[in-house]
């Protein structure tokens, strides 16, 4: 990303997000259920047993799980485009899980993204899509 950005110029906002529960941000665990620890039978991996236990402890902990849900991350998504946006058109680049938010940012009929490039699950080894390729060209150029 730091690349696209020098490559253009500032011209365009490069914005990256957490999805809450996960890296910088308010980070779910189930230490309280003691899932994931070294006691636990998947030890760092939660173990589908475990899974129970853990959501109670989180429940317990946030009330309100759906806040960290899909939907609440779309919705975060464009707001932070709503305020921040210069008004130009928005361009939304996901892969992995971020298919899956990108799909529910059209499904919930919000404001207008220009495009969403779709990468699935699947793992780039270094090689992007022609129409990843052939968009960097078009800007670039």
């Amino acid at each position: 990303m730091a690349t696209l950005y020098t490559k253009l110029k500032g011209a365009a906002n490069v914005y990256t997000m957490d999805h809450r529960g996960t890296g910088r941000s308010t980070f779910l665990d189930c230490s309280a259920a003691q899932a994931a620890t070294s006691g636990s039978p998947g030890g760092k991996i939660i173990d589908p047993s475990e899974v129970p236990s853990c959501a109670q402890a989180l429940e317990r902990k946030y009330r309100d799980l759906s806040s960290f849900s899909t939907t609440s991350a779309a919705k975060d998504l464009v707001t932070l485009v709503a305020e921040f946006s210069n008004g130009k058109d928005t361009i939304v680049y996901s892969v992995s899980y971020g298919s899956l938010l990108a799909e529910r940012i059209m499904h919930l009929d919000l404001p207008k993204l220009l495009v969403t490039f779709w990468m699935g699950s699947q793992q780039l080894r270094g090689q992007l899509p022609i129409c990843f390729r052939i968009f960097l060209m078009v800007i670039l150029t």
